[in-house]
């Protein structure tokens, strides 16, 4: 069997400073593969035993890595000290945005951010789809707007880093503004992108005014 941490030896490349979190999540899917293997095993001795190991191995690997990471590990804050900052929202609220430049945060709870420009790559979830409801997920958001954070920082907004208690999801690497709306973002926004897979029946030239718009206020637009 490989050795648990041999499955971290292609992670450092690909962590954009977040290698605590990238670490647990691999360690979180092997353990996940193992359950589900031993799940297989008819013979119950053996299914215990199997058990017992592959959780013992999961134990001692994730209090190593809390001891050298902390709570970065969940993936709730942010790099505070990042060059840019993203957000993450769907077309209706796209024109709503540029067409009013500002940015409108939840109701008590500021303007959510994220460190981390490939939220994608963990399915990331900001409101839980209910029966009613379809959530906010990486489903159903496919614009990502990204700012310039030390531009932002320099004109006297304060931000915070994400945390549990104060509703920041896994994974999500937050950085939050409390305020409850953002005015003037042309004055940060450096890009806009639009993940084609994520649209339905995608056409680029229904995009053709949004570039325009855009354009004239020195904002890229690209397709990913």
């Amino acid at each position: 069997m490989v050795k648990i941490f041999d499955i971290y030896s292609n992670l450092i490349n690909e962590s954009n400073g977040n290698i605590g979190f990238l670490k647990y999540d691999e360690l979180k899917k092997w353990y996940d593969e193992e359950k589900e293997k031993n799940e297989r095993i008819l013979d119950y001795k053996s299914y215990t035993i199997k058990s017992k190991q592959a959780f013992k191995k999961f134990n001692q690997a994730y209090y190593k890595l809390y001891r050298e990471y902390g709570d970065s590990i969940y993936g709730f804050g942010g790099d505070i000290n990042a060059r840019y900052l993203y957000h993450f929202t769907d077309l209706k609220a796209l024109e709503d945005i540029i067409s009013e430049n500002t940015l409108i945060g939840s109701f008590g709870e500021g303007i959510s951010f994220t460190s981390y420009a490939n939220l994608y790559k963990h399915n990331f979830v900001f409101q839980h789809p209910s029966q009613d409801y379809e959530g906010r997920t990486h489903r159903n958001t496919p614009v990502r707007l990204k700012f310039d954070y030390n531009k932002m920082k320099n004109s006297g907004l304060k931000f915070v880093a994400g945390d549990e208690d104060i509703g920041t999801y896994y994974s999500e690497f937050e950085i939050r503004l409390y305020k409850p709306e953002l005015e003037n973002i042309d004055n940060y926004l450096l890009e806009v992108a639009i993940f084609k897979s994520k649209v339905k029946d995608f056409k680029e030239s229904d995009f053709i005014k949004l570039k325009e718009k855009l354009n004239n206020k020195g904002v890229k637009l690209i397709f990913i």
